[in-house]
């Protein structure tokens, strides 16, 4: 309330950020948990709504740290700008496997960050 009154406060309040952060936290949780504990192949479809409740809870702590923030407008628009362009980067370099690999599978050394990964031959 101290915040609020000097007027450098968040915009909704800290009890508002951490009711948001819990319920995709949660959400997150609950989807993912599943997981651990089968004992089968699991496939895209079956994570979709955990990356859901991570882009949710991302995008909350992007707003919550960058857009709230008592930074310069330019400051908060080039932060903003690298975090975009490291997305789309990320999936720029990932983009075969979204999309589906054409060509040798050799060609794609680069998306092999973990020696358990088995993306091509190696």
């Amino acid at each position: 309330m101290a915040e609020e009154i000097r007027g450098y406060g968040c915009r909704w309040g800290w009890a508002h950020f951490l009711y948001v952060g819990r319920v995709a936290c949660y959400g997150w949780f609950l989807h993912y948990a599943p997981f651990f504990i089968m004992g089968r192949v699991t496939y895209l479809h079956h994570y979709l709504p955990t990356l859901y409740f991570s882009v949710l809870m991302f995008a909350h702590v992007m707003d919550h740290c960058i857009f709230s923030a008592r930074w310069k407008e330019q400051t908060k628009r080039v932060v903003f700008g690298v975090t975009a362009f490291a997305i789309v980067a990320n999936f720029w370099w990932f983009r075969g496997l979204a999309w589906g690999i054409e060509g040798p599978v050799n060609e794609y050394w680069g998306l092999q960050w973990r020696k358990s990964w088995n993306i091509y031959n190696a």
